[in-house]
């Protein structure tokens, strides 16, 4: 009599349940891997990105996923021992990529890997702080642990050793599964997922499309990761007038600070703080003041130091830790202009050499002495704070200064630590300023932040009450690179969208000189204009390119990062839009373009010889 059909099932699942426990362990294990790296991905609740994500995205994203553990097998041949790896690789991206939005507010790429030495010491200045997302991204890598090793111990029983030819084809089958997806998701005339989707929103993009797709996006960026502006050629920026130097033949001593998170949280919540952090600033004579509009939000520093330095916009260049990608050497920069004009030229960092590889770019920039931290004496603290008060560097900055004192004019540029996050390090007594807001868990970075850019303000007035006694000429310009990390969770409710887009990125500037200049309260400015203004105002000779955007800045002041720019009446208008500054703005973009390029018209880019 033949058996019931349920004794025959439990009987064959009783023989080969082992089997089927190692042969379905990577399904799960990609299950696990999936959700851990949409969890990192910074939405706003656990699971909100499987109601955005499309169904053929999210299909797409799991077979990239599923690309490392196909490698793994042919690598390995084993189930268990590429499970774990697997597993492993992914736990760490995802948790890596998730402390990142977090701390720096934006997410884990493979440029990051270039820079491992500048992501340790960012993230040994704040407190890493278990989440729940953590939590989960963790518990995740536990279930895929404990699934591997008990595959490890029932493959070698349950699994049948395969002959080569078995071996060989399956293999085969991966290459081929593994190049089907890479092309007909990413790189085929039609892809599945659209090639350019990271915008200045990068959040959007990966809720939409989805972590490793959006890795994918930005590995193949790295081979071209200046966009071509449309309608470019090299005949169109042969046609562009080369115009002789404006300016008469002052040379003035230059000095620019990029000031560490040095921002006005006024901008966009009301403080009510029981001080003006600023008032230094304020009741200085002889000063341009408005805001730089910085690339990023809440962090960014690089793509703000490059904008300074090379007067580049970092729209062309979506996405890009500009001295982790681009190669330096012999670009043109505000030091290669001032250095054709007879300048010495210092650098100076309080903090590590290693960060975004300035050791590197700042020689090939051209900068003839260069200082780091250890370079810098007798520096001083604001409490337990580790990062070295602007007022201690600056104190360096001018027995540099000094040292150099020779008849050639001297070009000087720091980028200062002592705003850097995290804040609340100091007991709530040491504050300095405090908010008369409650701001709940945020009241004593708050506070500490304040109090920080008020020994800012304190340390640039004297600064530049230094530089009123000197014999020379000088000029010098401060700036903020990015605001705090924490901008938008205390920012008020009500603003619009483009009114957060703009204030957001609007750190303070100063410009101030021992001689005469024209005193102005500028709104807004753009940071790739910071230096051609710093130029025109000390009435040191401009190149084509300098002279091209001075003019540029009185109808467009501002070209940001994310797709727009203002005119003069502060009308915001899409890159992308036809209107009265289009002309202007798209000439910008392709002689942006043509200085990154191998083929550089230099005749733009320098001043002639008998000026």
């Amino acid at each position: 009599m033949k058996e019931p059909f349920f004794r025959r099932v439990a009987a064959f699942w009783k023989k080969k349940w082992k089997y089927f426990y190692v042969v379905l362990c990577p399904f799960a294990l990609l299950a696990c891997a999936y959700i851990q790296l949409e969890t990192s991905s910074a939405y706003a609740s656990i699971g909100e990105w499987w109601h955005f994500m499309s169904t053929k995205y999210a299909l797409l994203n799991l077979f990239t996923i599923e690309i490392l553990f196909l490698v793994l097998m042919i690598l390995t041949n084993k189930i268990w021992l590429s499970g774990l790896i697997f597993s492993c690789v992914y736990f760490i991206i995802a948790i890596v990529n998730h402390y990142c939005i977090v701390l720096h507010g934006m997410p884990f790429t493979v440029m990051e890997l270039k820079n491992a030495a500048t992501a340790a010491n960012v993230l040994g200045a704040y407190r890493i702080v278990p989440d729940l997302k953590a939590g989960i991204i963790f518990g995740l890598w536990i279930l895929e642990l404990t699934v591997c090793l008990i595959a490890g111990r029932l493959e070698k029983k349950a699994v049948p050793k395969r002959k080569m030819r078995f071996v060989l084809l399956r293999d085969i089958g991966f290459v081929l599964l593994s190049a089907g997806v890479l092309w007909f998701g990413y790189f085929s005339p039609k892809p599945i997922k659209p090639r350019t989707t990271i915008g200045w929103l990068w959040s959007e993009a990966y809720r939409d499309y989805g972590y490793m797709a959006c890795q994918i996006e930005v590995i193949s960026s790295l081979r071209d990761y200046v966009l071509r502006p449309e309608g470019y050629s090299e005949e169109k920026i042969a046609e562009i007038e080369i115009e002789e130097p404006r300016q008469e033949k002052h040379t003035p001593d230059v000095i620019l600070i990029l000031n560490e998170t040095f921002y006005d949280l006024s901008m966009v919540t009301q403080l009510d703080a029981d001080r003006d952090y600023l008032a230094g600033i304020h009741a200085l004579d002889n000063t341009i003041t408005g805001y730089a509009v910085v690339p990023s939000v809440g962090g960014g520093t690089n793509q703000s130091e490059y904008e300074l330095l090379s007067s580049n916009s970092m729209y062309l260049m979506p996405g890009v830790t500009p001295f982790n990608v681009i190669d330096m050497q012999g670009a043109h920069t505000v030091v290669s202009h001032l250095k054709s004009l007879g300048y010495e030229s210092i650098a100076a960092h309080p903090g590590s050499r290693g960060s975004y590889q300035r050791s590197r770019v700042y020689p090939q920039i051209g900068f003839d002495k260069i200082y780091f931290e250890n370079d810098f004496a007798e520096m001083d603290y604001y409490g337990n704070r580790p990062h070295a008060t602007d007022e201690s560097v600056y104190q360096n900055l001018i027995s540099w200064y000094e040292e150099e004192q020779s008849e050639k004019p001297v070009f000087l540029y720091c980028l200062t630590i002592q705003n850097h996050g995290g804040w609340g390090d100091n007991p709530a007594n040491a504050a300095i300023v405090h908010a008369g807001t409650d701001y709940e868990n945020y009241d004593k970075q708050i506070d500490e932040y304040l109090s920080c850019i008020s020994l800012s303000d304190e340390a640039f007035v004297e600064l530049t009450e230094y530089f009123q006694n000197v014999d020379r000429d000088v000029i010098l310009c401060m700036m903020g690179d990015h605001a705090p990390s924490f901008v938008q969770e205390v920012m008020d409710d009500g603003l619009s969208q483009q009114e957060r887009e703009l204030w957001l990125r609007s750190t303070p500037f100063v410009i101030w000189a021992n001689f005469d200049i024209e005193d102005q309260a500028r709104e807004f400015v753009s940071m790739n204009y910071m230096v051609p203004f710093v130029l025109e105002t000390a009435g040191i000779a401009k190149s084509p390119y300098y002279q091209l955007m001075s003019d540029m800045m009185e109808r467009v002041p501002v070209i940001a990062s994310y797709g727009v720019y203002f005119d003069a009446e502060g009308n915001c208008h899409a890159v992308d839009e036809q209107t009265p500054y289009t002309q202007s703005v798209d000439r910008y973009f392709m002689v942006e373009y043509n200085n990154l390029s191998d083929e550089r018209r230099e005749a733009l880019f320098e001043i002639d010889e008998d000026w």
